[in-house]
């Protein structure tokens, strides 16, 4: 390839996650890669150049029904998925015939870049490039825009949105209101810092359901002129692990500035509260995850009751951002969170110690987790149950729940499953959380800019969880790990645990001189 007036050459340094062979029990290795790419100078309309800082992998990727070893990835790549309990299917498989089905992955894959890449972002790139850049991992992850430009056709976009409500004296967070909010998505510009959303929805998947408040789950089928929905790190978009000195492409609109009172208190101190970004993506999520409850308290008809008792099961880094959003809109509501970790749950009862209960659980001791909450409750119940791992059974949380009571279904390999969760509470009020709608991430800045403001503390004690950050190339080796254990870090704190993630790119000073590298960059709004 060689650099032209019209493109640019750059090395784009990446993770790489790649199956063993054609059934994911034979696991994925995972690497850092070299790759290099053209990319038009002038971004096409409606695209951003974005350098992402940091990134993280998803819980939902890692577990056993998750992106890998649920068998989607393999899925993705045109390779067969063979259940675990006919061996015999793996033995017999022949080579050939595997071969021809990565050749014809190949072809989708090209087809994809062709399409999407090549034509509409501003890469040009050859088969093999493409492969390796689609196999980049995570969708959750921050940057700064390196490059834009406008799409002038393209007007403000409805954004169906919680936003903070506040006290009368406006010193105090207070609850959460809905709202359809109308945002220019193309009103960006070199040096803003972003967070790029967990996927790419369709135009017509923007429109609000006026049923239901928000737009309608936007999936992978391309019928009645749906474009298909694509996320970053699934074999779609190129995953938020990657570093460029001039940006890769991403569509404006699955982009959200960070606001401008938030950016202020992270550069009073950018080493420790740059990485409060990292937790945007699930932290929408748990305002999808609470969504019933807080649409149901909304206007005069209201549905549901303000919670005042809300139990959160586990201790991992989802449990800390459910237990600040819960404190956040519920704040009269007491939160107890379980967990075999003391530091992580002293960590979580940190960001609001008058009302987040950490209740310390070591099944080996006698220590339980539903008989330390009844203990906790003394004869009152619960309003709402938040389990956040696999769970087999919640039998012994049937007599903790009210009857109208609501469970919340977290963990991903458990969303669309009854069984567990048969008895407790209202079965016509079980919630089975998908992640958060189109531009949640919007409504999670809001809130945390609030925060910010008003309740800097919170954001510090998420801080002060027991995050593990590593270089890309460190990044390469822990989500190794991660992927083979599907889906947890070993780690050690005062016992054997898993932890979370974050891979540091070490470029975050591009965030103060990012016109260095802009300055090859013609950007034209």
């Amino acid at each position: 390839m060689v650099e032209s007036e019209q493109y640019i050459q750059q090395t784009v340094d990446h993770l790489q996650v790649v199956p063993n062979g054609p059934s994911p029990e034979q696991g994925f290795k995972v690497s850092l890669a070299h790759t290099s790419v053209e990319m038009l100078r002038v971004p096409p309309p409606g695209i951003s150049y974005v350098q992402n800082l940091m990134s993280s992998p998803c819980g939902s990727d890692g577990g056993r029904g998750g992106y890998y070893l649920g068998g989607r990835a393999h899925a993705d790549l045109g390779h067969p998925v063979f259940p675990s309990d006919t061996p015999s299917d793996k033995e017999e498989y022949q080579a050939e015939e595997y071969q021809a089905l990565v050749a014809a992955a190949e072809g989708m894959v090209k087809r994809m870049v062709n399409t999407f890449i090549m034509e509409e972002e501003g890469l040009r790139v050859e088969e093999a490039q493409a492969l390796a850049l689609l196999n980049t991992p995570n969708h959750e992850g921050f940057g700064v825009v390196m490059a834009t430009k406008a799409n002038k056709e393209d007007g403000l976009r409805p954004v169906a949105a919680f936003l903070p409500v506040l006290s009368g004296d406006k010193k105090r967070v207070i609850g959460a209101r809905y709202e359809v909010v109308y945002v220019d998505f193309q009103d960006f510009q070199p040096g803003d810092l972003v967070v790029t959303n967990a996927a790419l929805r369709c135009d017509q998947h923007w429109q609000i359901n006026p049923k239901t408040g928000f737009p309608d789950k936007c999936d992978r089928k391309t019928d009645d002129g749906h474009d298909r929905k694509r996320v970053p790190g699934h074999s779609e978009m190129i995953g938020d692990s990657s570093v460029a000195e001039y940006g890769l492409p991403y569509k404006s609109h699955m982009l959200t500035k960070v606001p401008v009172e938030l950016r202020k208190w992270i550069e009073e101190d950018p080493e420790r509260r740059l990485p409060i970004l990292i937790s945007t993506e699930p932290f929408s999520c748990c305002f999808e995850a609470l969504q019933p409850i807080l649409m149901g308290i909304q206007g005069e008809m209201k549905t549901e009751s303000i919670p005042k008792r809300i139990a959160i099961l586990g201790d991992g880094p989802n449990a800390a951002l459910l237990a600040l959003t819960s404190t956040t809109v519920f704040p009269k509501a007491e939160i107890y969170v379980t967990g075999h970790t003391r530091r992580k749950v002293n960590a979580i009862e940190a960001i609001n110690p008058k009302k987040i209960h950490g209740v310390y659980v070591d099944k080996e001791g006698g220590r339980h987790a539903h008989s330390e909450i009844r203990e906790r409750l003394d004869g009152r119940k619960l309003d709402v149950l938040i389990p956040t791992f696999h769970v087999g059974s919640l039998k012994n949380y049937r007599e903790l729940v009210k009857k109208k009571g609501r469970v919340i279904v977290w963990n991903a390999d458990q969303v669309g499953k009854e069984d567990p969760f048969e008895g407790v509470g209202d079965p016509d009020k079980i919630h089975h959380s998908y992640g958060g709608w189109n531009q949640a991430e919007w409504t999670a800045l809001e809130f945390m800019k609030t925060l910010s403001q008003l309740h800097p503390k919170r954001l510090e004690a998420v801080l002060n969880y027991p995050y593990f950050y590593m270089s890309m190339e460190g990044g390469a080796a822990a989500m190794q790990q991660w992927i083979d254990r599907r889906g947890s870090y070993p780690v050690e704190m005062d016992r054997s645990t898993s932890g979370k993630i974050i891979i540091d790119h070490g470029n975050r000073g591009v965030l103060f001189s990012h016109t260095g590298s802009s300055q090859a960059l013609a950007t034209q709004q």
